[in-house]
């Protein structure tokens, strides 16, 4: 299992649409994929342009599969413009994940 962590700031006026692109792709990914085990997103309290992904994946080829599904290149393509700084993202080794 991999997870990946990855946070965004967002343009204040892009923020709607961030989030409605970013919860199509998820949803896409979750039916679609088999080894995207969940795919969090989760907005800043207090700060609304601020966007964190949690992704779990069933093992790296899951994770490899999924940069190359149509519905994440497709936001890939949209996003990069509305970020007001660059994003990050940081692989971990999960120590206890419930996947109830």
């Amino acid at each position: 299992m991999i997870v990946v962590v990855s946070s965004y700031k967002v343009l204040e006026e892009k923020i709607e649409e961030f989030k409605k692109i970013s919860q199509e792709m998820a949803k896409e990914s979750i039916e679609s994929e088999e080894g995207v085990l969940r795919l969090d997103i989760l907005q800043g309290d207090g700060d609304p342009g601020r966007f964190l992904f949690m992704e779990i994946y069933k093992n790296e080829t899951a994770r490899k599969q999924h940069l190359e599904s149509p519905q994440f290149i497709s936001w890939r393509r949209a996003v990069p413009e509305w970020f007001s700084q660059g994003s990050t993202s940081i692989s971990y080794i999960p120590v206890h994940i419930d996947l109830k």
